[in-house]
C-alpha cells in the first residue's frame, strides 16, 4: 500500500533525507526512484513505513501503476524455510502520477516480517503516449524499538541452548496472567514478538519460544517429539517464575508445529489453565494420507518418525489427559494439516466432557489473519484466565 506523505515541510524534509541515496544503477536515468541510505526501522506494530522520492527529469509526466517488494531475511535465526519471498499483493500499491521536471514523495507500508530484511522494489510507470518505464532500488530496515527492548535469553537442556524472549505486559496490576507462545513452521521466537507485544498490552506476561533447531536454538527439529516437548516445558517453567505472573494462571498458545507441541504439553502439565490451538497437526499418521504440502509430508515422514514415532506426536491419543478449555483455530481451506485434524480432537475433547470452541475460518487457508484470530483468542483467554474487564 502506498501514500502520500504530509505536506510541506516535512515531505521537503524527507526528500531532502533521502536525496543522497539512489537507486542502485539509476545514475543519469530520466526517472529514477530514490530510497533511504539508512535502514528504516520497524514501527511498534511490526510495520515498515519506507519512504520512496519518485524523481521526473522528463519533458512529460507519467503515471503510476504498481509496485512490488522483495523481501530477503537477513535475522541470525533459522527459520528452514526461504529467506526471500515476494511481499503479499495486499502491500502492492498504485503510485501517483508525477509532472515533468517534478518529484513525488510516497510511503511504502509494508508488515515487518523480520527484524532485520533488504528490501528490493520495482516500481512500474508509463507516459500519455504508453512508454513505460521501470525504476529498481533497494533499502535495508532495522528492528523497531519493541524488538530491541526484548532481547532473547537462553536456558539449557541437556547442553543444549532453548532461545527465549520474554514480553512483560507493560500495564502490571499485581499478579497477572502467563501466555507462552510456540511458533509454527517457517518462524521462530522472534518472528512471533510483534504478536507477543499484542498480547502483553492485552495484560499477560508472555513467553516466546523457539524450537529445537529453530530461531538461535540448537538441535534439530523433531516435529514435536522429545526434545520439542522438554524445551517448551523448560519455558513454561520460566514463565510460571517470571514476577509478576501468577502461576495458577497460565495458558499456552500454539501454531502449526507449536500447536502439536502445546497439545502434547497440556496432556503432561495439568495445572494449564487454558490451551489455543491454531492449524496443528493432532494426528500425524492421518495428516500424511490427506496434507497436500510436500515440506510437512517431509516432516511427518522424517522427524514425526524418530524418537517414538506418529503415536508419540498424536494428540489424540493422549485427549483424556487434557483436562483444560481449548480453543481450536483452523482454516476451512487448510491444505496442510486438514481441518479434520482439529474436528477430530474437539469431537473426542467434547465426548470426554471438556471445553471446546472450535473456530473454523470459512475460506482461510494455513496461515490465518491476525485480525481474524486475535479478537476470539482475546475473548477466548480473558474468561479463562480471569482478565479484569
Amino acid at each position: 500500500m502506498l501514500e502520500r506523505t504530509p505536506p510541506f515541510p516535512i515531505a521537503l524534509c524527507l526528500a531532502l533525507l533521502f536525496a543522497a541515496a539512489p537507486a542502485r544503477g539509476a545514475g543519469p536515468e530520466p526517472v529514477r526512484a530514490v530510497f533511504p541510505a539508512l535502514p528504516v526501522a520497524a514501527t511498534e506494530y511490526a510495520q515498515w513505513l519506507v519512504p520512496i522520492q519518485v524523481v521526473n527529469d522528463m519533458d512529460a509526466g507519467i503515471f503510476g501503476d504498481s509496485i512490488t517488494c522483495d523481501v530477503e531475511d537477513l535475522d541470525p535465526g533459522v527459520t528452514r524455510s526461504t529467506r526471500r519471498h515476494r511481499a503479499s499483493s495486499t502491500l502492492t500499491g498504485v503510485m501517483p502520477s508525477v509532472s515533468r521536471h517534478d518529484s513525488a514523495l510516497v510511503i511504502y507500508k509494508g508488515v515487518a516480517v523480520a527484524e532485520h530484511a533488504r528490501l528490493r522494489f520495482h516500481l512500474f510507470a508509463h507516459t500519455a503516449e504508453g512508454q513505460a518505464h521501470e525504476m529498481v532500488g533497494t533499502c535495508e530496515t532495522s528492528p523497531s524499538l519493541i524488538s530491541r527492548s526484548f532481547r532473547s535469553t537462553f536456558i539449557e537442556d541437556k547442553g543444549k541452548r532453548i532461545e527465549l524472549v520474554r514480553v512483560p505486559t507493560p500495564w502490571p496490576r499485581g499478579a497477572v496472567p502467563g501466555l507462552l507462545i510456540i511458533h509454527g513452521e517457517g518462524s521462530h521466537a522472534r518472528h512471533t514478538l510483534p504478536l507477543g507485544w499484542v498480547m502483553a498490552n492485552a495484560g499477560y506476561s508472555v513467553m516466546l519460544v523457539s524450537l529445537p533447531g529453530y530461531g538461535l536454538s540448537d538441535g534439530e527439529p523433531d516435529f514435536a517429539g522429545p526434545a520439542s516437548i522438554r524445551a517448551v516445558g523448560l519455558a513454561l517453567d520460566e514463565l510460571r517464575r517470571s514476577s509478576p505472573v501468577d502461576a495458577s494462571r497460565i495458558a499456552v498458545w500454539g501454531v502449526g508445529r507449536g500447536a502439536t507441541a502445546a497439545a502434547l504439553l497440556a496432556a503432561e502439565r495439568p495445572g494449564l489453565s487454558a490451551l489455543v490451538l491454531q492449524s496443528g497437526v493432532y494426528d500425524p499418521e492421518s495428516a500424511l494420507r490427506d496434507t497436500q504440502s510436500d515440506t510437512l509430508r517431509q516432516a511427518l515422514k522424517t522427524e514425526a518418525k524418530s524418537n517414538g514415532g506418529w503415536n508419540r506426536r498424536s494428540a489424540l491419543r493422549v485427549a483424556g489427559r487434557m483436562k483444560l478449555p481449548v480453543l481450536f483455530l483452523h482454516g476451512e481451506q487448510d491444505p496442510e494439516a486438514r481441518s479434520n485434524q482439529a474436528a477430530d480432537l474437539a469431537g473426542r475433547l467434547r465426548a470426554a466432557g471438556g471445553i471446546v470452541q472450535l473456530e473454523l475460518i470459512p475460506d482461510a487457508g494455513h496461515s490465518l489473519p491476525s485480525s481474524v484470530t486475535f479478537p476470539i483468542v482475546r475473548d477466548f483467554l480473558k474468561a479463562r484466565l480471569r482478565l479484569p474487564q
